[in-house]
Formats: structure tokens, C-alpha cells, sequence
């Protein structure tokens, strides 16, 4: 941060050049997969994989498992894959369930622990994630 601060300002700044080039280049592959995102597709059991991993962490509603599949999708589109499947199920759940969880005894969010690695590993065991 210091150093952005430091450089952000400078014209000839190398380091800022850089980073430009690293935003415009991740830019660039982000607008690709949201132009792919509408003919990406659930892969069979996806739908499936989702309420299973919604109903290992005792969601209540829907919205979980919708977030899981579209999360699903859109790393399915970044990754230029056809279909979403239960991979991205996995590699998507921690960032989609973290926060849904119960909130801890002093109201605050409980840490993702190897135990949630795991039970999203058991829930669908034939993931690579």
C-alpha cells in the first residue's frame, strides 16, 4: 500500500505501468467470460451438488444453492469450460458459504476451517476442486 501510494502519482512510474497492464490484461479475460457466462450450462448433477452442499451446512432457503450454481457458472466462464460441474461446485463453496453460516457467539462470522474443506469434500466426493 505504501508503495502504491508512494508511486500512484508518477507518470513514469514502472511499477504503476505494471500494474495497469496486470488490470487491463485481468480486465480483459473478465469481460470474456461475462460475454461467455449466458452459454455456459449446468453440468448433469450440478443442481444436485448444490443443495447437497447447502443442506451440509444446514442453509436455510434457497439462496445458497442458487449462489453456489451461479458461482459455479462463473468460474466455469473464466475458465472458458462449457458447463459448470461439481468441481466448480467445490472450488466456489467457500467463498459462497462463508458468510451464510451462524454467526458466532459474539455475532461475528466463524472462521472457514480445514473441518468445512472437508465436509464440502465429503458432500461431493467425486469433485476435483
Amino acid at each position: 500500500m505504501l508503495r502504491f501510494e508512494a508511486e500512484r502519482d508518477d507518470p513514469g512510474s514502472e511499477f504503476m505501468a505494471k500494474a495497469r497492464a496486470r488490470d487491463a490484461e485481468k480486465k480483459r479475460a473478465l469481460d470474456a467470460a461475462r460475454a461467455r457466462l449466458t452459454a455456459v450450462r449446468y453440468g448433469p448433477g450440478v443442481i444436485d451438488a448444490c443443495a447437497r452442499v447447502a443442506d451440509a451446512f444446514d442453509l436455510v432457503g434457497h439462496r445458497g444453492d442458487l449462489v453456489l450454481g451461479r458461482a459455479a457458472r462463473a468460474l466455469a466462464a473464466i475458465e472458458g469450460a462449457p458447463m459448470a460441474d461439481a468441481g466448480h461446485v467445490a472450488r466456489v463453496a467457500k467463498l459462497v458459504l462463508v458468510h451464510r453460516r451462524g454467526r458466532g457467539e459474539s455475532g461475528t462470522l466463524p472462521p472457514w476451517t480445514a473441518d468445512d474443506d472437508a465436509r464440502v469434500a465429503r458432500t461431493l466426493p467425486n469433485a476435483e476442486g
